[in-house]
């Protein structure tokens, strides 16, 4: 994915993981404390060391916090939907279908700015304006590329920039920009990315505390505090979209990335006398399959 190696217990490990685990070994202590009666959870309280009880609670934040860090990757590969058995494939129809509707309100809206550009209201402009961003922002060019969430295709929408701008595969080739990307310009990456990963720990820990509310609702066999569930279901859906707002935000840095310093990765890998238009898309392609003979060449000129 775009970034660097995780730095384990850095600023964005306490602001991104480490908050999230807490929050939820918060709640998920408070959902299993409403299932006991009052005489229970009085004899509970009564009989806990306060002292070793908060310790143990800390050690447990601190273990979700780094398994959130370790799983993040494989977490937003879940909210992309991919994998075989990913829920989410089941409404991959529904992203389709957007995609489908988006492009034919462009292919008329442009038809409609042809018919009258002598004379073209502020209104379609911006209607046309608007249409043309929601694509560039929410999917990929191609709808061979969909995946079957808005959430991955927003990645996706990003992820292609690079190869429409540049020919130049943009995950074979952030590794190499990570060399010239200057530190202070990271910091603003990784921030964005810190965002990103604070919405995704919500989403999968608000999962797995109506995991755990239904759970104790089949074994105690009684439906107690249902508005837990209720609060539960609303976070999901909510962290799922600030997800995708932050993920665009994210993609945003990252294309600029490219348009910063594709160049000067260029000069680092001495390719900057060569002209060639396909430069970036042959050297992809050399790397991609490790046949040097593909890798671009400077054309002697008589």
């Amino acid at each position: 994915m775009f970034g660097r190696v995780p730095n384990l217990f850095g600023k964005n490990f306490i602001t991104s993981f480490l908050f999230s685990a807490a929050l939820f070994v918060t709640a998920s202590c408070y959902i299993f404390l409403t299932f006991l009666s009052p005489q229970e959870l009085i004899a509970f309280i009564l009989n806990q060391d306060i002292l070793k009880y908060s310790t143990y609670l800390t050690v447990i934040s601190l273990f979700f916090a780094v398994f959130l860090q370790i799983a993040n990757g494989e977490i937003i590969r879940i909210m992309e939907g991919y994998g075989i058995l990913n829920p989410f494939k089941l409404v991959a129809w529904v992203e389709i279908r957007r995609f489908r509707k988006l492009y034919e309100e462009i292919r008329k809206v442009k038809k409609e700015c042809r018919e009258n550009k002598n004379n073209l209201s502020v209104a379609l402009r911006q209607k046309r304006n608007k249409l043309m961003m929601l694509k560039i922002n929410r999917f990929p060019d191609e709808e061979r590329w969909l995946l079957p969430t808005s959430f991955g295709n927003t990645m996706r929408a990003f992820e292609v920039y690079s190869r429409l701008m540049y020919g130049a595969d943009a995950i074979l080739l952030w590794i190499r920009l990570l060399a010239v990307i200057p530190e202070e310009y990271l910091k603003f990456i990784e921030s964005a990315k810190a965002q990103l990963d604070i919405w995704v720990s919500f989403w999968f820990l608000s999962i797995l505390l109506i995991v755990e509310y239904l759970g104790l609702v089949v074994y105690t066999k009684e439906i107690t505090s249902f508005w837990i569930f209720f609060i539960l279901i609303c976070i999901t859906f909510f962290s799922f979209s600030r997800a995708r707002f932050a993920a665009k935000n994210w993609g945003e840095f990252i294309k600029a990335s490219f348009d910063l310093y594709l160049p000067s990765l260029k000069e680092q890998l001495k390719l900057d006398q060569i002209t060639d238009d396909a430069l970036w898309s042959k050297y992809s392609q050399a790397i991609i399959y490790a046949i040097p003979s593909k890798l671009p060449k400077e054309t002697n000129e008589n």
